[in-house]
């Protein structure tokens, strides 16, 4: 009988130190070291385990420090935030100014007229809710490029920069409609809460404060003349230029 030789490569398969296929010695895990499998690109046992661990450390780590920087983050938003209206407090608004004054700054004060009245007679739950209308309604009108913020109580500060009179008393003047504009139903009855405001623009001499106080006295003057208007500080003779609501 004829016997077909077997192909080179086979013949190669069953040689070496384990004997032949032919001779009966082959066995699977012996072949030669061209047919074993390769280790590269694998990683062994003990290896990944200690692979794991460090991924596992580091993703929790990742997220430890996340979470640290938005608590971190949180803490500074309560801190400057006023908690009643959500808008930045005094401690926020004064660290917000410039440290020395340049030309075109200027201060708004704006106070709410009757405010104790209205938590006198309706309660502070309404009262608080009259807050909050009104710090809206002033933060919405201000616009983002002015700084803002709860002075306490029913006080509210503004800060501008590169203004004139003109620009300045008209942007106060856009705050005061913006709350003359609001009501608030409660029961029977209805609450339009108006502002009196009082402006100082810087006038290139004294700091920052004696600005803001200039705008107080202007808002002091707003109140003495009937509220629900504007007041503008300026140098003498003239102190005041007079807003009237409208």
């Amino acid at each position: 009988m004829w016997i077909t030789p077997l192909p080179p490569s086979l013949t190669a398969l069953g040689e070496g130190s384990h004997g032949s296929i032919l001779n009966g010695n082959y066995a699977p895990n012996r072949l030669s070291s061209a047919w074993k499998p390769t280790h590269y690109g694998l990683i062994a046992p003990r290896y990944a385990f200690f692979l794991l661990i460090i991924c596992h450390f580091s993703l929790a780590l990742f997220v430890l420090v996340l979470v640290q920087e938005r608590a971190e983050a949180r803490l500074r938003h309560l801190a400057n935030t006023d908690s009643l209206t959500g808008i930045p407090n005094r401690q926020r608004f004064f660290a917000s100014l410039p440290a020395a004054p340049r030309q075109g700054d200027a201060f708004v004060m704006i106070d709410i007229d009757h405010f104790k009245s209205v938590n006198d007679r309706y309660g502070h739950e309404t009262g608080d809710a009259v807050l909050v209308g009104v710090a809206q309604a002033i933060a919405a009108a201000a616009g983002k490029e002015t700084s803002l913020g709860r002075l306490g109580g029913e006080e509210f500060g503004l800060f501008l920069s590169n203004q004139t009179e003109e620009t300045v008393f008209a942007k106060a003047d856009k705050v005061r409609r913006a709350v003359k504009a609001l009501a608030f139903s409660f029961s029977a009855s209805t609450i339009r809460p108006s502002v009196s405001i009082g402006v100082a623009l810087w006038e290139g001499v004294g700091d920052l404060k004696a600005c803001r106080d200039r705008a107080d006295q202007a808002l002091y003057l707003s109140k003495a003349r009937g509220r629900d208007r504007v007041e503008l500080h300026v140098k003498a003779p003239q102190h005041v230029r007079s807003g009237f609501g409208q």
